[in-house]
């Protein structure tokens, strides 16, 4: 008696907690994307809160290897299993993709998930802008310098010329 009513409490908890889950959408992929600039896109906002856009720059390797809609897909699926509801996801140029979205968490959430991706070199919200965890230095500094507007020099440092010693004593 005591059994059956201890499985039984056990099974209700089960659906209890099966309830509560969120119910994550099926993943419809992205055929197309619509090129934009981002001086558009700020101005479909018309200056509301209600609609947040993130940039996010794909690394070029990954880029050139899949293409921008594959990787994009494969970015989007981890944020729809993430529970993250994006409205829309707009090409801004060769690498960078503009995340539409509406709700403040799931900015705060596409930027923690942004971090652990590969694909990712950099998100930008605002002014504020996270560098991916698995940038290689050379490419920091390559996107630093494009930030700064500064070019960067591509060779090492230049070696000085030094004389000869010669040691015939």
């Amino acid at each position: 008696m005591k059994l059956s009513c201890i499985l039984l409490l056990v099974a209700l908890m089960v659906c209890n907690i099966q309830a509560k889950k969120k119910k994550i959408p099926k993943f419809e992929p992205i055929l197309e994307m619509r090129e934009v600039t981002i001086e558009q896109i700020q101005s479909e906002r018309d200056g509301s809160f209600d609609k947040q856009v993130m940039y996010v720059t794909f690394r070029k390797e990954y880029v050139d290897s899949k293409g921008l809609l594959e990787v994009t897909n494969h970015y989007a699926e981890g944020l729809n299993n993430k529970g993250v509801v994006v409205d829309e996801y707009v090409q801004i140029n060769a690498r960078k993709v503009g995340v539409v979205i509406t709700t403040i968490t799931d900015m705060m959430e596409i930027k923690e998930y942004s971090k652990a991706r590969k694909s990712v070199l950099m998100v930008k919200s605002g002014e504020e802008r996270i560098i991916g965890a698995h940038v290689t230095e050379d490419e920091k500094k390559d996107l630093y310098s494009t930030i700064t507007g500064k070019k960067r020099k591509t060779k090492g440092k230049k070696k000085k010329k030094t004389k000869q010693v010669n040691d015939d004593l």
